[in-house]
């Protein structure tokens, strides 16, 4: 009898010591994802064109949710972070071509053509019969002409064209 008591107190002790310390051991809590944080910002985003130097913001700030930095990139490829804060975040890119207020002007069988130097599209074909170019004027055009800006283009394309 006196090991069942024996065993019993053993027991009950055993019992008694896990309650006590059960109050000193803490048990981890299940730790939440970081990523899985959503964040919400405006995104400014800028393109620095190397030929030209023009640097273009769209100035359209746009609201966007992302969970990390890392999606954020992905979602707007090419782009680098430049400056963020918690209001606002500019992304930019950086492109080795021209903006697109830069033309060429060729002229070439009669007719002048501008075309834009950022996405080589012909933008203007200016026929040339009637009109008096000097030599002057034909050599640069047949060299191309480059035209750095829309109020410019306006200009030359009504100096043709009146």
């Amino acid at each position: 009898m006196k090991s069942l008591k024996f065993i019993l107190f053993n027991t009950l002790t055993f019992i008694v010591l896990l309650l006590i310390a059960s109050r000193f051991i803490q048990v981890p809590k299940k730790q939440t994802d970081v990523s899985s944080k959503i964040y919400e910002t405006q995104i400014s985003l800028t393109q620095n064109y190397q030929k030209c130097g023009h640097i273009v913001t769209d100035n359209k700030s746009q609201r966007v949710s992302y969970s990390s930095e890392d999606e954020l990139l992905r979602r707007f490829e090419d782009y680098t972070i430049t400056s963020s804060n918690s209001e606002k975040i500019v992304l930019t890119k950086n492109i080795k071509g021209y903006c697109p207020s830069h033309f060429i002007a060729v002229l070439n069988n009669n007719k002048i053509t501008v075309t834009s130097l950022f996405d080589a599209k012909t933008v203007a074909v200016i026929k040339t019969f009637g009109l008096s170019l000097s030599e002057h004027e034909k050599k640069l055009l047949s060299e191309g002409l480059t035209i750095d800006s829309e109020e410019a283009l306006s200009s030359f394309i009504e100096d043709f064209t009146s």
